[in-house]
């Protein structure tokens, strides 16, 4: 019975619908009991009292165990280390190679200027003065 109760609890699915069922008793149930006189009934009266209280303490209750359960969840998040735990894992399927052009840097650049030129994007005077630029920055001495 205990194993019932907690999965009809667990599911919200199941509890709404079962929250939506005793909601539209009582409403057709409203006309029914005027008309058969119920509600000079004290018998009646307090039973349908009654269940008004355990239906109100169970619906703030149920209320409570999900803002607890929200909570922890929001708790939890906030100390998983999401950006960490990307950049681990970018470290751990990554590898860091030096540069094969070391030293012929000064021929690519070139090679890419001349490319530049011959599309049209540098003009000739553009391709002299960045070339120019090339080998003063390739001729001073390197800071080491």
């Amino acid at each position: 019975m205990k194993a019932l109760w907690a999965m009809v609890q667990g599911d919200p699915v199941f509890m709404r619908r079962v929250n939506g069922w005793l909601a539209v008793f009582w409403v057709a149930m409203i006309p029914f009991s005027l008309a058969m006189g119920w509600l000079s009934s004290v018998y009646y009266v307090s039973a349908l009292s009654l269940w008004a209280l355990v239906s109100g303490h169970w619906s703030a209750w149920q209320a409570a165990r999900v803002e607890v359960a929200q909570q922890e969840d929001a708790k939890k998040k906030l100390e998983e280390d999401v950006p960490g735990q990307v950049v681990d894992a970018m470290l751990a399927r990554t590898t860091v190679e030096e540069n094969a052009r070391s030293g012929n840097d000064k021929a690519y650049f070139l090679e890419q200027l001349t490319s530049l030129k011959g599309v049209g994007l540098l003009t000739d005077e553009e391709f002299e003065t960045k070339r120019d630029q090339l080998n003063e920055a390739s001729s001073a001495p390197s800071v080491s």
